[in-house]
């Protein structure tokens, strides 16, 4: 979800899917895999998103080359889109 603005609305009907399966775990610096602490999930959807829902599919690149930026998204505390930006210095 997203706003054109700053301020906080919230969509009139938001779209949901429910059935995935947990493909991959990543636990928080400290933590164990599969107590609840975790800092990120892949999950494989059991069913087809809806074309209606207009998804963006995030990728990575499998080369070998490290990257010099990058852009974080995501929804704090389930509140509306806040974008993350990351650059980079190689070390010489």
């Amino acid at each position: 979800y997203e706003s054109p603005n700053c301020e906080i609305t919230y969509p009139i009907q938001p779209k949901t899917m429910v059935g995935a399966e947990l493909l991959v775990e990543l636990p928080v610096i400290g933590g164990i895999a599969g107590t609840g602490g975790t800092d990120g999930a892949l999950l494989k959807l059991l069913d087809p998103i809806p074309a209606d829902y207009n998804v963006y599919y995030n990728g990575w690149d499998k080369r070998n080359i490290a990257p010099t930026s990058g852009v974080g998204i995501h929804h704090p505390a389930g509140d509306i889109k806040k974008y993350l930006l990351i650059l980079l210095q190689r070390e010489k």
